[in-house]
């Protein structure tokens, strides 16, 4: 049990506890340009930042509307997970069910997580508590989320249905926040 959980180096390995689901989505970088041009958001590398939240700067506004490919939205997260060092996942999928649910799975960068909120402003979630419980079991974890995703008024919700980290379902609350 502990080793299909991830609990066990060797073990987990062996029963592939330590990889993230294949949903089965492949994408190109015809996908992560097609996305930039729909969304004609620039993303310029800082290669020397002063301090974790000058490494990331974001500025200007704009509406936009269009729709995305999953293969779209997979290859924009993995290709900017190249681009910043504190990008807190790779090897994203997200896939679009015909019934407007989303899953994504991936692996959770735990070393990242600690910068990727000083850069963003998740100031209100005790990270490092959250950090060190995950450490424990390894630096990078397996994901498993499937959700219903919608727009109101230019803010993203997501009503989680499922969520896993490595093979271990989390609880409704913890996996909302």
């Amino acid at each position: 049990i502990l080793g299909y959980l991830g609990f066990i180096p060797v073990l987990s390995d062996l029963m592939g506890s330590t990889k993230p689901r294949d949903l089965g989505i492949k994408y190109t970088q015809a996908d992560y340009d097609s996305a930039g041009v729909k969304n004609q958001v620039k993303i310029i590398t800082v290669d020397s930042a002063p301090n974790i939240k000058s490494s990331m700067i974001c500025f200007g506004s704009r509406t936009i509307e269009a729709s995305f490919t999953q293969e779209e939205l997979t290859a924009r997260i993995n290709m900017n997970s190249q681009n910043w060092k504190y990008f807190p996942v790779k090897n994203v999928q997200i896939k679009i069910n015909q019934d407007g649910t989303t899953e994504s799975s991936g692996l959770l960068m735990i070393d990242n997580l600690e910068g990727f909120t000083k850069a963003t402003g998740f100031a209100d979630i005790d990270m490092q508590k959250v950090i060190s419980k995950l450490k424990f079991v390894r630096k990078e974890i397996p994901f498993y989320t499937k959700f219903s995703p919608t727009v109101k008024d230019g803010q993203v919700t997501m009503n989680v249905a499922k969520a896993e980290m490595g093979r271990l379902g989390m609880p409704q609350d913890f996996a909302e926040k």
